[in-house]
């Protein structure tokens, strides 16, 4: 869900369901930055794999492979 877009930035909510991934992907025009806000997240840095739970966050720099995973 688009919460913000505004120039220079975008806000989005993104719920992944239970044993459910993103894709595997890189960009190579803009960096991200994410929060956890509920439950706990598996997510894949490049070759580290690091687990997030609420309150936490992990920046994804430029071209960096990353994806986002509910492994609950």
């Amino acid at each position: 869900t688009m919460l913000v877009r505004a120039q220079g930035f975008h806000v989005k909510e993104v719920d992944v369901l239970p044993g459910m991934r993103l894709s595997l992907q890189s960009h190579e025009k803009r960096a991200e930055h994410w929060i956890v806000i509920a439950g706990e997240a598996s997510v894949t840095r490049g070759d580290e794999d690091l687990t997030l739970k609420p309150n936490e966050s992990i920046f994804l720099p430029i071209g960096v492979r990353h994806r986002l995973e509910n492994r609950g």
